[in-house]
């Protein structure tokens, strides 16, 4: 069974709805709350495998909704402060073995109404001021990030394939493999994670919340 280190980020879109005509008024925000869940499968020790961080509180921007037929996004944009706490930061110390980061995002919820949804396949993610401090052993590939881009509003690389939260096994946002167990590496990995929120002109009013799971996993190794 793979190594999973779990943290839970929940955010809370919050949609305030006035109705006049045809004219929505949308202010979206979100705050952050990690919640520690249990490992899976084998145990990890904290010293050699593990997230060090993952990002704190952050907002949407507002949006305002004035046409049916509009295609609306609100974003977050990590600001990538010099305090580090809007960064995922990972790191594995076993110098044996591959890992990889990955992030999945459960549908937003209504409040209050289970069945209304925005779906997670509307929010993307952009990795941005990625870097990989590592020493590694005999022939391991260099880590890499694989959704890095530009995470600026309006930026075409939300769209680029596999940005989108539409599959059920996450997006990989760290990758660090290793073909054998003669290799591996020892390092911290750093990535600034942005988010695009698509949000349909059908949005019903209320609150919205989603939960994003990230999650490092021990790649095996085929030799």
């Amino acid at each position: 069974m793979p190594e999973k280190k779990l943290k839970t980020l929940q955010f809370t879109a919050s949609i305030m709805t006035i109705f006049f005509g045809i004219s929505t008024f949308l202010p979206l925000f979100a705050s952050a709350q990690i919640n520690e869940q249990s490992a899976v499968g084998e145990q990890i020790a904290p010293i050699t495998f593990n997230f060090d961080s993952t990002p704190a509180n952050f907002d949407f921007s507002t949006i305002h909704i004035s046409s049916p037929s509009e295609n609306l996004n609100s974003f977050y944009v990590n600001p990538q402060p010099i305090d580090g706490t809007t960064a995922l930061v990972a790191h594995d110390g076993r110098y044996n073995g591959g890992f990889k980061v990955t992030v999945q995002a459960d549908n937003f919820v209504k409040t209050g109404s289970p069945s209304t949804i925005i779906s997670a396949g509307e929010l993307s993610i952009v990795t941005s001021s990625s870097t990989a401090d590592e020493v590694r052993k005999n022939t391991t590939a260099v880590a890499t990030f694989p959704m890095d881009g530009s995470p600026l509003q309006n930026s075409t690389d939300y769209d680029n394939p596999g940005h989108q939260f539409t599959s059920p096994g996450g997006i990989d946002i760290i990758s660090a493999p290793a073909d054998c167990t003669t290799e591996g590496r020892v390092g911290v990995y750093t990535t600034y994670p942005s988010f695009r929120l698509h949000v349909p002109t059908t949005t019903q009013a209320g609150t919205f919340t989603s939960t994003l799971t990230y999650t490092i996993t021990a790649e095996p190794t085929p030799c």
